[in-house]
């Protein structure tokens, strides 16, 4: 895409890749599923989990989800690329981590910064407990925590970066 307006709101497809993420999927899976965006699809690429994240992601019956779910484990990038390709017919990508979950709104954001024809748009999070406190001392910088206390919120609204591609 180049740079300029749209006047159509874009397709998005949320991309999850998964590997063992039982403990934080069904909360990434329900605020993926709870965007109001008209139109867009959730793929979720499971890489072969063992703990149970594969019987959480057979429990959904939406019609957005489009699960693809692997019995063999490759490295991390080739399910992620096995992911990226499964949405690739949207005409933008949104990555969520299968711990982290999408802000309420998120994709209407996304949506909106897309119809300027960004070749990249940015968001930033915040980290969170289980039960939606802010951690303190974890606001916006880059060091996250994977220790299972903390769960990142992606904060799309208002707080959009937009890179735009000049040709």
């Amino acid at each position: 895409m180049t740079a300029g307006t749209s006047s159509r709101l874009p397709s998005l497809a949320i991309i999850i890749p998964c590997y063992n993420n039982a403990e934080t999927l069904a909360e990434a899976l329900d605020s993926a599923l709870a965007q109001d965006y008209p139109d867009f699809e959730v793929h979720i690429c499971d890489n072969g989990s063992t703990d149970g994240s594969r019987e959480i992601i057979e429990s959904y019956s939406s019609p957005l989800l489009k699960p693809a779910l692997h019995r063999d484990t490759v490295p991390r990038t080739d399910n992620w690329n096995r992911a990226y390709t499964a949405g690739a017919n949207a005409d933008y990508l949104v990555t969520l981590h299968a711990d982290d979950r999408l802000a309420p709104g998120a994709l209407r954001a996304i949506g909106r910064a897309a119809m300027r024809n960004p070749a990249l748009i940015h968001g930033r999070f915040r980290q969170i407990t289980y039960k939606g406190d802010p951690i303190p001392g974890h606001r916006f910088g880059w060091s996250y925590s994977n220790s299972g206390e903390a769960f990142r919120e992606l904060l799309l609204l208002d707080l959009l970066f937009e890179h735009v591609h000049q040709v």
